[in-house]
């Protein structure tokens, strides 16, 4: 979750950290397990992540407050983390696209946070990454898998407006984009998030018709969204207000919501067709007013059905120096890789390997 009075401090390891639980003794950076819970390290700042399709790559992404970061590449086989844009970076504007984009995003200032990915076909996507380094924008990046590991082309962005604050990208079935607004990115807005105002927004682009914000939407912290399979709706993590909100893209009745005991953040699709949501316990004030390097709280990670909404909780962590609070989790060749504010890690643990109709508490001993 991007939260621009908290200030992170991101771990800067080198261009690729290897390390797959168990930890060698050679690494500088513990990856022991915490219970069901394994992790592979070296990236930094992990806030999202998303499945290549058809293998074993995932995607992740890098805030970076003050420092620069990277996108990575992870082999999920290996446990190998690269990076993947803007090392040895290749850019090329698609002007007829992207027309509103002044150019190559700043390298010094590079962060990203929510990620969406759309396959074109075999070996080919375009991966949209929400950008919050010197601009306020999504870039936009052509995807190869065709080679060894995947290659990244920046291809263009879309600047976001003033008064926004984007948080998470989701490809549309129909070629757009749609984006979450966490609030007006006012210098108050996480004491206006912690009073409970409305200030998320969110917003669908389209190539030929530009951004277009989604009237009458007001949400307490816009953060994670997806469409719905029959790309008729939105799903939108309201996080401040501990709710998933369902919204009609076109804007035909109002939205539908549920409420949950924890803060929604990001969104993905899971393989049995339910929401995997990640999440942390409230208070909003606990991450509101957290600062410095570590910003500790309990998470977890639910389901939630689409059709009822209704949330099931599959996993649950105590928040730790190491692993500050998860964000969500991405489902890949049948584990589920859990994105986290922590240093430089991402969980992994087999969706086998989870308790049948019950919590999988990581770190307890019993699981």
């Amino acid at each position: 979750m991007s939260i621009r009075t908290v200030i992170l401090r991101v771990l800067m390891l080198g261009p690729s950290v290897v390390c797959l639980t168990p930890a060698s003794p050679a690494m500088a950076q513990d990856c022991s397990a915490q219970g069901a819970m394994n992790f592979i390290c070296g990236a930094d700042a992990a806030e999202d992540s998303v499945a290549v399709p058809g293998g074993r790559w995932l995607i992740a992404s890098g805030l970076g407050f003050g420092t620069p970061n990277t996108l990575k590449r992870i082999d999920t086989a290996s446990g190998r983390v690269e990076a993947l844009y803007p090392a040895d970076a290749t850019n090329r504007l698609d002007e007829g696209t992207y027309a509103a984009c002044s150019g190559p995003p700043d390298e010094a200032t590079f962060s990203t946070g929510g990620l969406s990915l759309r396959a074109l076909g075999r070996n080919r996507a375009v991966l949209y990454a929400v950008h919050s380094g010197g601009r306020e924008s999504i870039e936009v990046f052509e995807l190869d898998s065709s080679g060894a590991a995947p290659v990244a082309t920046w291809v263009g962005c879309i600047p976001m407006p003033e008064h926004t604050d984007a948080n998470a990208v989701t490809a549309l079935r129909d070629g757009g984009i749609a984006i979450a607004s966490m609030d007006d990115g006012s210098a108050d807005r996480m004491a206006r998030h912690v009073a409970g105002e409305a200030l998320g927004s969110v917003f669908e682009w389209h190539a030929r018709s530009g951004l277009k914000q989604l009237p009458g939407i007001k949400l307490r912290g816009g953060n994670g969204i997806v469409e719905s399979k029959d790309g008729r709706s939105l799903f939108v993590s309201a996080w401040s207000g501990g709710e998933i909100v369902r919204i009609r893209r076109d804007g035909r009745g109002p939205p539908t919501s549920i409420k949950l005991d924890y803060l929604p953040d990001n969104l993905k699709w899971a393989a049995d067709g339910s929401i995997l949501v990640g999440g942390q316990r409230p208070p909003v004030s606990t991450i509101a007013n957290c600062a410095g390097a570590t910003c500790i709280d309990d998470w977890l990670i639910a389901k939630l059905d689409p059709l009822t909404l209704k949330s099931r909780t599959l996993i649950e962590g105590k928040g730790t120096p190491l692993v500050n609070y998860a964000t969500g989790a991405t489902e890949l060749g049948g584990s589920l890789y859990i994105t986290n504010r922590g240093m430089g890690r991402i969980g992994v643990i087999r969706v086998a390997d989870l308790r049948r109709g019950a919590i999988t508490r990581v770190g307890d001993p019993a699981n």
